[in-house]
């Protein structure tokens, strides 16, 4: 989210039309992501059940599922996108005629750039998803971390220096989005994944430790009765009761 913001910044600093225009196609795009996001929370969910319940097999078979049913909505929302860019563009028209007539022609150009990078994204956010479920979440954490300075805020700031403009910032935005889909692809594909659990299963007792135990229990009541036959069975104690009944 901060690298995302830091890049927000870095367009306005390009100019308000780029910022505007910008900000309209993620909003667009949010179509698309906001559920995407729920699906990849769903995922995470049922994977930690899974692999709590030691079947690796269902976890697999969960993020497949996931993947598909993510892929092939946003595949739709990328037509959408590719063909009816000036419509979506016009539900967010500036009164001002003198600023839309800089802005629009902006829409359909960075539409096209979520068409591309939003497929790779569906494979990034179920993937991850799937990884943080697992109990990977350093790995996801320090990658996401790592790539979106590395390929996208960073050179957006040199290639701003060097007098670069909105599609060469869109350009790093988007290879940042590909680039972490296929590292989580990787990662996800090594299958370490399959073996970690969030929480460790409690170890199983023993039948020598059951059968210590219920040793004690033998020797704590034959105590007990030893001492209400040297009182002369005058009934147990008060606050001793042989141990291992319930009380009536």
């Amino acid at each position: 989210a901060l690298a995302f913001s830091v890049f927000l910044v870095l367009i306005g600093w390009l100019d308000t039309v780029s910022l505007s225009a910008t900000s309209i196609v993620f909003t667009i795009n949010a179509a698309a992501l906001v559920p995407m996001l729920g699906l990849g929370q769903a995922v995470s969910v049922l994977v930690g059940q899974r692999l709590g319940a030691d079947r690796p097999d269902l976890a697999g078979r969960t993020v497949r599922t996931g993947l598909i049913w993510c892929l092939m909505y946003t595949a739709v929302a990328a037509v959408v996108f590719l063909a009816f860019p000036g419509w979506l563009g016009r539900q967010f028209g500036d009164p001002n005629p003198n600023v839309w007539q800089h802005v629009e022609p902006l829409i359909p150009v960075l539409l096209r750039f979520v068409c591309v990078y939003c497929l790779f994204e569906s494979v990034s956010v179920i993937l991850s998803s799937a990884l943080r479920g697992a109990g990977d979440t350093r790995f996801v954490s320090a990658a996401t971390l790592l790539f979106s300075w590395g390929v996208m805020v960073v050179p957006s700031i040199v290639g701003y220096r060097f007098g670069g403009g909105l599609t060469m910032m869109w350009t790093f935005a988007t290879a940042y989005l590909v680039v972490l889909s296929l590292v989580f692809a990787w990662r996800y594909r090594q299958g370490r994944w399959k073996t970690m659990r969030v929480i460790e299963a409690a170890p199983a007792t023993s039948p020598t430790s059951r059968s210590t135990h219920q040793d004690e229990t033998a020797a704590s009541n034959a105590m007990i009765a030893e001492q209400l036959s040297v009182n002369g069975g005058g009934g147990v104690p008060t606050g001793e009761r042989p141990l291992g009944r319930s009380g009536a």
